[in-house]
């Protein structure tokens, strides 16, 4: 009888391997995720199931894909203190099979749920650091049954090749947008951004203005002092800009020294006017200490508001170009486009 009940439990078991690898071998990345949760629900009879990543050495996750009931919910992020996987590194598997709410009081969202049983198991790279975990949670007890453990071991070495094959894929594409001395957006992000913030522009009515910024003593630094000044001088720079902007602000290094701001959300001119003065104090205000050598920075601005000086993204760009050479030429620090 026993070993009947185990032949039983086995072929039951193949059949969820099966139906989770034939749902998920097709996928990559963000589908990948999604389809593992919802083929693990219907696998363990599970009412939810999220993949998240880890943050901050597993204080808090983020979830990659969530399944709820019936239908992906958003993903969210949320803190793992006091929650049933903040104990999820400790073990191999976390499971248990009923009365999870009694064992985590402080989780009001296992309350909200109506979450009865949890099951989960984390996901680690090659030298044991967590990405993450995959976790199962029901409204009723869950059974206490070794096959669902080994089914969740096994589809967590995919998850793993998967997850890094995602973050392989976020670096490349990170690469390829971002400057590599300042890891702000590049050229090829600014004209993808600015061509955005104009066609969001036309179609609300809304205004918004581009920045240009030019390090005047750049290059006289550059020669003095060597390469490497120069570098950390332009990450300072980089660095103070970031303090300064907003986080609906899209700032770039446009190249060499030369930086650029999308301000969106401006209603006036003189909105655009007020950040393009701030930019100029926040970077002129408080000298630079560079491997030791006390640096002023010197610092053109030009300004060009969508739609008032141009409807098009090279000419609204060349606008705010001619306006910061127009102040280097005249000293003046900040002009606005003609």
């Amino acid at each position: 009888m026993a070993e009947s009940l185990q032949s039983l439990n086995h072929e039951k078991f193949m059949d969820k391997l099966r139906y989770v690898v034939d749902a998920t071998s097709c996928k990559v990345g963000n589908d990948y995720f999604k389809a593992l949760a919802e083929t693990l629900s219907k696998a363990l009879d599970a009412e939810y199931v999220f993949v998240s990543e880890a943050l901050e050495d597993f204080k808090r996750v983020r979830t990659l894909a969530f399944w709820n009931n019936d239908h992906f919910g958003d993903n969210i992020e949320y803190d793992t203190k006091d929650t049933p996987c903040e104990f999820v590194l400790d073990k191999k598997i976390s499971f248990y099979p009923e009365g999870v709410q009694q064992q985590f009081p402080s989780d009001d969202d296992l309350v909200k749920l109506g979450v009865q049983s949890y099951l989960a198991i984390p996901f680690f790279d090659a030298d044991g650091q967590p990405f993450g975990h995959v976790c199962a949670m029901s409204k009723k007890p869950m059974e206490q049954n070794i096959y669902n453990e080994y089914l969740l071991e096994i589809i967590s070495q995919r998850l793993t090749a998967e997850y890094i094959r995602k973050r392989s894929e976020q670096r490349l594409a990170h690469l390829a947008n971002h400057d590599f001395l300042t890891q702000l957006p590049n050229r090829i992000l600014f004209w993808d951004r600015l061509n955005t913030a104009i066609s969001r522009g036309t179609r609300n009515n809304n205004k918004f203005g581009i920045i240009f910024i030019d390090l005047d003593n750049f290059k006289i630094l550059n020669d003095k002092f060597g390469h490497q000044f120069g570098d950390d001088y332009l990450v300072a720079i980089a660095r103070r800009l970031q303090e300064f902007c907003r986080r609906t602000d899209t700032l770039c290094r446009f190249g060499g020294d030369e930086f650029v701001v999308i301000v969106e959300n401006a209603n006036h001119v003189n909105d655009i006017s007020g950040v393009a003065y701030g930019i100029h104090y926040a970077l002129t205000s408080d000298d630079y200490v560079i491997d030791g050598t006390q640096v002023i920075a010197e610092v053109s601005i030009g300004f060009a508001t969508f739609p008032e000086h141009a409807s098009e993204a090279e000419a609204l760009l060349k606008k705010a170009d001619l306006a910061m050479y127009k102040a280097k030429h005249n000293q003046s620090h900040v002009e606005i486009a003609n």
